[in-house]
Formats: structure tokens, C-alpha cells, sequence
């Protein structure tokens, strides 16, 4: 079986029995089929008046870089970008399919490696040798998991030319070496 795409996948994660992949800035939510995978979802920008002033076709990305890492929580995923940090992403199937980013970090970072470590924390990694621990507020956790169809995700307005929330850094090391897991 193969399935043809845009640009190179770099992360693959399973999700609700789909394939979560990070093909370039893009991610995307496939299922199988017969001959191909079929792509059943994949991230946008989520503000349309954002999109109609600035659309190029390059824009319909969600995530500045590339997406090189995938961690699935439950519902939650949180995507790992090669320059910009994580972004906590959720999937509501209802009324469409859409993945939609909720949080991200405020400081851009070149990430090697992405763990969680419980619901709202995640541990990362970067190329300069930092190690440090980001989390999202728990009000903000609670929102997003009461809210079955993302409407109230939609509509927030983004901050620092990113997503609504972002997230804290809770702690923060320099190990002296490239940290790869």
C-alpha cells in the first residue's frame, strides 16, 4: 500500500484508530482504505479573517516549520515543531473533523524530543543541550475537555501570533550536550 504526499512525513503516531502523520507543516489524520491511505482531517488555520487577509497557499498550515514529533494523550495530542516548540492540539469530530491547536509555548525552541509526563506536562528537549518542562493551566485543560465540538476553541482570539493560551515553563536545564530522548 502507498499513499502519496506533498512533502515528507517526519512523525507518525496512532490515534483513536487512525494514523496521526506530520507530513511538513501539516498534520494529518488517515485512515485505511482499500488501495491508499485516505486522509480523513488535517490542521488549518482556524481564523478565517486571518486567512482571507494573508492566504497564500502556505498559510493553511497550522504550524510554522515542520512537525517532528507526535505525542498522544486521550483526546489529546501534543505536536512537537521543529523550530517553534509544542503545541497542544485537540481532534472534535463533531460537526466536522477538524484538529484544532489550543496552547503552545511562547518561546520558540529547536526540539529534538517531546514526553509527556502526565495530562498537562510535557518534558522537552532541544538541539542546544536545554531540557524543560512545559505546562498548559488546568483551567484552560478543563475547557477544552468539556467542550464537545471546539466552538469555544474557534472563536478565541490568538495571542503573540499564536494560539489562545500558552503554556508555562515550570522548569528549565542545561545539560551541556544535544539531548535525543
Amino acid at each position: 500500500m502507498q499513499t502519496k504526499t506533498d512533502d515528507i512525513p517526519l512523525a507518525l503516531a496512532g490515534f483513536q484508530g487512525f494514523l496521526l502523520a506530520g507530513v511538513g507543516k501539516s498534520l494529518r489524520l488517515y485512515e485505511m482504505g482499500k488501495k491508499a491511505l485516505l486522509r480523513k482531517c488535517e490542521s488549518n488555520v482556524s481564523t478565517l479573517p486571518q486567512l482571507l487577509a494573508t492566504w497564500t497557499p502556505s498559510s493553511c498550515q497550522a504550524f510554522p516549520t515542520a512537525v517532528v514529533t507526535i505525542n498522544v494523550t486521550g483526546a489529546r495530542i501534543i505536536v512537537g515543531d521543529m523550530q517553534e516548540s509544542t503545541f497542544y492540539c485537540v481532534y472534535r469530530s463533531i460537526p466536522t473533523r477538524q484538529l484544532l491547536v489550543f496552547a503552545d509555548d511562547s518561546q520558540p525552541r529547536w526540539l529534538t524530543c517531546v514526553t509527556n509526563v502526565d495530562y498537562e506536562t510535557v518534558v522537552c528537549g532541544d538541539k542546544f543541550g536545554n531540557i524543560f518542562i512545559n505546562r498548559i493551566d488546568q483551567h484552560v485543560s478543563e475547557k477544552v475537555d468539556e467542550d464537545p465540538t471546539g466552538a469555544g476553541i474557534l472563536h478565541e482570539r490568538g495571542f503573540l501570533m499564536g494560539a489562545a493560551n500558552k503554556t508555562n515553563l515550570m522548569a528549565h536545564y542545561n545539560v551541556g550536550s544535544v539531548v535525543t530522548s
